[in-house]
């Protein structure tokens, strides 16, 4: 390859980058994510499958080698000692939901069993808005 067509190449490249860089900057960065599930603990040994979120609620699933009981359990204790009321609670053999509140926010857990000693849970939490929340008497 020639000195002029490396150069040229390199002249591509740079022009490619940059225009990455002017897109990437036009872009707005993403709103932040609510901190609703900042303080909640995840079951020991979890595997984060997905998260999502937004500026008033968040989104945190995992699966883990424990059965639905033990982690229905494990929240109907922590919850409670973190400061969350847990308001409802039902399910069976093959999934249950737990909703928990604390302050202006909402906690709900919700567990599947996948097979023997293993589940997939998911916490998602929100807060009402500023304009939506209940003005003391």
């Amino acid at each position: 390859m020639s000195l002029r067509s490396l150069a040229a190449v390199a002249l591509l490249a740079g022009a490619v980058a940059c225009a990455e860089k002017q897109s990437d900057a036009d872009t707005p960065p993403p709103p932040p994510r609510a901190r609703v599930l900042a303080d909640v603990p995840s079951v020991n040994g979890s595997i984060v499958t997905d998260t999502s979120g937004s500026e008033d609620a968040e989104r945190l699933s995992m699966m883990v080698q424990v059965s639905l009981d033990s982690i229905v359990r494990f929240y109907r204790q922590r919850l409670p000692e973190l400061g969350w009321r847990i308001q409802n609670a039902g399910g069976d053999t093959v999934q249950a939901t737990l909703v928990a509140a604390k302050d202006s926010a909402t906690l709900w857990v919700r567990v599947q069993r996948l097979g023997m000693g293993s589940a997939e849970y998911t916490l998602i939490g929100a807060v009402a808005p500023a304009d939506t929340r209940a003005v003391p008497p």
